[in-house]
């Protein structure tokens, strides 16, 4: 396929971009101190090689006293940031890409409290236009700004700026969305002011308006400016609607910016149906979900508009184009899974592409552990100077055991460092864990982190067996110089009374319809697994009921994708039952204890998600080699462990 569209040059004011494609800011958590590390800039710069047409920096606070909204994040209140500002922005501009340093200050959402000590802004209380807090957990109500201090902040986001520009980046971002503190200004909800700077649009628009005012002031009016804005803001009776965001819009261009970067604001109230669109749509969110707000908003532009949000893949990104519904297509993690994608797509290497698969992992690194960002299909997402894939001195053979994507991640790693890999699957087809987690509503997208792990080990030349259960004999005949294990796991079968009973099934029985089940359906656990399967079962049909020892269901799971999940639940009617235990499975009741009480359910079937144990039957009888250990077959855990461990393995080997 050609991508007429995708690949067609672009101008943002004076500042021309090699195609269409654009990197939008993501946090990262790679800032020392706030400083700039090697780490951040081997990974944008590997992105800008990779061929994107422009990379929008993650944000860069103007007040780090009290604007921060990341452990690790990137400061530029201060001079002594600009060496390490001036390198980042070189490495990626000698890779051709045009780079934007954005600017941001997060106003109430600064006040994150952990253990009641306010960890961002050491200890102090938080600014926003008005004191009222965040609506999430753990966050205190936030002292409202004075009409100098919102002068002193105009004046440091035009500060911040100039620097930007003086470390030789092409243009700056204003992060004007997601309840930061100039969203918060232009949000009724978030804005009660009743000075110049709120009590209606104009006074809500002001403090924007007189950044970029004061911006063009220091920087002059050719420097590129852009702006991240909602499309639309929830809920709408004190948010802004998509006709409200269209005069915003309008007033930004009419000021001076020169390009828009779309989102989605929904920060005041959680989900209330299954198909909510948060600013970072997971997998059940359908692909390109946004892009009826960026169609929106050119109505009422003339300056590139650049549609965002699950488009990860470069057809469905030509088609947006194509259909001219946006000026520029904004892949952020899509980016992140594969930093090669536009080069990929430009050179008709659509099959090569790693499609992010919006499992959230990144966010959930980012901000419910405060940890570097990960990938759960990329492993080296923050090590890509870490790890040698240069082509070994004397190739050897390598043995992998196990289909799965820890198994495959091996054999493809150890393909592309010279080895001849041989990987052994004992099932009809490869995938592993992964095909059982492509089965649940929303969580078809796995299916392509399959195919690309399959396809690259077919285009590398892997040696692959299928229903090829190992015995030590195929060991010794094919004499292998290493073997790798990534023979996985399987179900845990605890000591339950009645647990041997004909209707009791496991979650991959139902999910490989090896087994099924009827009347009423208990579902024994509730983490993501269980829950999973119990919307899998509901959604067929099934009266089910899940049944979990801990306070609250699918706490292993990733914020927005709980949310989510936990409503589509709700829509589908399963019944929730926490904090019990069961004690017995009869022939139609499964009995539990709650709080110290004994409880009956009633159950036609009883479907077990009770955790797994790793399979080591392979253990001592591998011979006298070298042998690697990886993924579930070490301790079961989730893709992101079993691709780190594959990756690993085969570059060590």
């Amino acid at each position: 396929m050609t991508f007429s569209k995708l690949f067609k040059t672009c101008y943002i004011g004076t500042m021309e971009l090699r195609n269409r494609i654009i990197m939008p800011p993501i946090s990262t958590n790679f800032a020392s101190e706030g400083f700039v590390t090697d780490t951040m800039k081997n990974y944008y710069a590997a992105r800008a090689k990779g061929g994107v047409g422009m990379i929008i920096v993650e944000d860069a606070i103007i007040d780090s006293t009290l604007g921060r909204h990341t452990i690790n994040d990137l400061h530029i209140d201060d001079d002594e940031f600009l060496p390490g500002l001036t390198q980042l922005a070189n490495s990626i501009k000698d890779h051709g890409s045009r780079v934007v340093l954005h600017l941001n200050h997060a106003g109430r959402r600064a006040g994150r409290t952990l253990n009641g000590y306010l960890y961002l802004t050491d200890g102090r209380i938080p600014i926003a236009p008005s004191s009222l807090a965040w609506p999430s957990t753990g966050y205190v109500v936030p002292r409202e700004l004075t009409i100098d201090e919102i002068e002193e902040l105009i004046d440091k986001f035009a500060i911040a700026a100039l620097r930007a520009k003086e470390a030789g980046f092409d243009g700056v971002g204003i992060h004007c969305t997601h309840d930061y503190l100039i969203n918060q200004f232009l949000v009724p909800a978030s804005n009660k002011r009743n000075d110049e700077y709120g009590k209606d649009f104009e006074g809500r628009l002001k403090f924007l308006l007189g950044i970029i005012e004061k911006i063009q002031e220091k920087v002059g009016q050719n420097y590129p400016l852009l702006c991240r804005i909602s499309g639309e803001e929830e809920p709408f009776e004190e948010g802004l609607t998509l006709e409200d965001m269209k005069k915003v819009a309008y007033r930004l261009e009419q000021a001076g910016i020169k390009a828009l970067l779309l989102s989605r604001g929904s920060s005041f109230n959680p989900p209330t149906t299954s198909q909510f669109i948060g600013p970072v749509a997971p997998m059940r969110i359908p692909r390109g979900c946004m892009v009826y707000l960026t169609e929106g908003i050119r109505q009422a532009v003339k300056i590139p508009v650049a549609a965002v949000n699950r488009i990860n893949d470069p057809v469905l990104a030509e088609q947006i184009l194509e259909e001219g519904r946006a000026d520029l297509i904004a892949m952020g993690r899509a980016l992140v899974a594969d930093p090669e994608l536009p080069n990929k797509a430009k050179e008709g290497r659509i099959d090569e592409i790693r499609t992010c698969i919006a499992c959230q992992q990144c966010i959930h690194s980012l901000l419910d552990l405060n940890s570097p960002v990960v990938c759960t299909i990329n492993a080296q997402v923050g090590r890509e100077k870490l790890f040698n894939l240069n082509l070994v001195d004397k190739p050897g053979k390598v043995m992998v055991i196990g289909g799965g994507p820890a198994g495959m991640e091996a054999a493809r790693v150890a393909a592309i460092r010279g080895h001849q890999a041989y990987l052994y699957e004992s099932d009809s087809k490869l995938g592993g864990q992964l095909l059982l987690a492509s089965m649940p509503p929303g969580k078809e997208e796995i299916n392509s982190f399959t195919r690309y792990l399959e396809g690259e080990c077919n285009r590398l030349g892997v040696k692959v067996k299928i229903n090829a259960s190992v015995t030590p004999e195929d060991i010794e005949a094919l004499s292998p110089d290493v073997v790798i294990v990534a023979s996985g796991s399987k179900p845990s079968c605890p000591s339950i009374p009645g647990i041997e009973k004909s209707h009791v099934v496991t979650a991959a029985e139902i999910l490989r319809g090896v087994k099924d089940v009827k009347g009423k359906v208990v579902v024994l656990g509730g983490g993501q697994v269980g829950v999973e399967v119990a919307e899998y079962l509901a959604v067929k049909g099934k009266d089910v009921t899940i049944l979990e020892m801990l306070d609250q269901i699918a706490s292993d799971m990733p914020t927005m994708c709980r949310s989510l999940l936990i409503v589509a639940l709700k829509e589908e009617g399963v019944k929730i039952v926490t904090g019990a235990m069961a004690e017995e499975i009869t022939d139609s009741n499964v009995v539990l204890s709650k709080r110290g009480k004994k409880l009956v359910i009633p159950a036609d079937s009883v479907v077990l998600t009770l955790g797994a144990e790793s399979d080591r039957s392979l253990e001592g009888k591998l011979g006298e080699r070298p042998v690697l250990w990886v993924g579930d077959c070490v301790e079961p855990r989730k893709i992101l462990e079993a691709v780190q461990e594959g990756f690993e393995a085969g570059v060590a080997v």
